[in-house]
């Protein structure tokens, strides 16, 4: 399976962002948002995501909920953004700004990840 997702990406770091709470600022002309959230029993515990996409306008595109099983919170913030962008990708968008409420997300996203075994 290819990864590659091939995007023009902007990524913004909003404290207080919550899909119930979304701010009405559009991304620019031709470009889409991807607001993304997560809830989980425990950490690690059950845990799922949400996506919303949303054109220049604020208009919603899409949304969807996913289940990740038995996950660590990073883990299912991670599986949402990388899951609203496929979706993104697979209806055509390459120009993509993403919101996150958490800084560490957004910074292993830039800076990757050491695994250890």
């Amino acid at each position: 399976m290819n990864n590659n997702l091939d995007f023009n990406l902007s990524f913004r770091y909003n404290k207080s962002f919550n899909l119930s709470q979304m701010e009405s600022s559009s991304p620019p002309m031709q470009d889409i948002k991807i607001h993304t959230d997560r809830s989980s029993f425990r950490n690690p515990g059950a845990s799922r995501f949400w996506s919303l996409l949303r054109d220049e306008y604020g208009n919603w595109i899409t949304g969807f909920m996913e289940l990740c099983g038995f996950t660590t919170n990073m883990e299912t913030r991670l599986f949402g953004i990388f899951n609203g962008l496929k979706v993104a990708k697979a209806a055509g968008f390459h120009i993509v700004n993403c919101e996150s409420n958490s800084q560490i997300t957004l910074k292993m996203i830039f800076q990757g990840v050491a695994l250890q075994n």
